[in-house]
Order: C-alpha cells, then structure tokens, then sequence
C-alpha cells in the first residue's frame, strides 16, 4: 500500500508540478518554518485521509509552476489551493493504483497551516519522509473517525 502510495506522489508531483522527489535517510531533518499540510478525507466501510505536508517554500515553487508564474506572483490563498489540489491528484491516483472498491468516496480537501519546527517528523508505515532538494515533504495515509 506504501509503495503504490509513493508511486501515486512521485507520479503527481513530476508530471504536474515538475517536482522531483527522493527517499533520503535525512529527510526528516528537512522540515522547518512555516508549512501547509492538505489532505483529502475518503469515507466508506473505513475512514481515512490521504495528504501531505510540506515547507511554504515548495508550496510556493509547486504553485509557480502548476500556475505558470513566478514565485513572488503566487498569493497565499492561491498556494493553498494548489497543495490541496495535490492532495487530491494523490489521492485519486493512491485509489486507482489500490483499486479502491467504489464504496469509498472522496470528500472535499482540507488545508491547515503549521509551524514545521514543532512538528514530530518520523517515517512510519502511514507516513512516508521525502526530500525535494533542501526541503522535507511528507505523504500520509492515516486512519480518521
């Protein structure tokens, strides 16, 4: 399920954004200041969210390049869009990929900003730590009520 997880990301995150992610040990060493995590409910026989968090820096760069601007062009409220837009390109390709029964359905994503630094950062087996040159990303896939 992981693996199908990190293939749904690597595969949004280059053909959409021209964001090109790696798996590196030091990964959770690179997450600090001001973030976004966005991710997109599934509701059906199990409750569940699929996101990811990241550095405003890269919501920025991703948002630049989804939009075709330049990096000081984007505004807050249209990168928080974009990243919550990712979640659900993720999420879509994380149920095509898991041929997830119909059962489920996707509920509208959600976005909170964070301060990075007083996060906990561990890769765990819902929790996958990518780099994406000097910045941390984080996908996950957890459980709700």
């Amino acid at each position: 399920m992981l693996e199908n997880l990190k293939a749904a990301t690597f595969e949004v995150l280059e053909t959409m954004f021209f964001i090109f992610p790696e798996g590196l040990e030091e990964a959770a060493n690179l997450f600090h200041g001001p973030g976004l995590r966005a991710w997109v409910p599934l509701v059906g026989p199990k409750n569940f969210r699929i996101g990811l968090t990241l550095p405003v820096s890269l919501a920025r760069e991703m948002a630049a390049n989804f939009l075709g601007l330049e990096k000081d062009e984007v505004p807050p409220d249209r990168m928080e869009d974009v990243v919550k837009e990712t979640a659900n390109m993720v999420a879509g390709s994380f149920l095509t990929k898991e041929q997830v029964p119909e059962a489920y359905n996707l509920k509208p994503p959600e976005a909170l900003r964070l301060d990075l630094d007083a996060q906990d950062w561990q890769e765990n087996s819902h929790h996958l730590l990518l780099a994406v040159e000097d910045a941390g990303l984080e996908v996950f896939l957890e459980k709700t009520k």
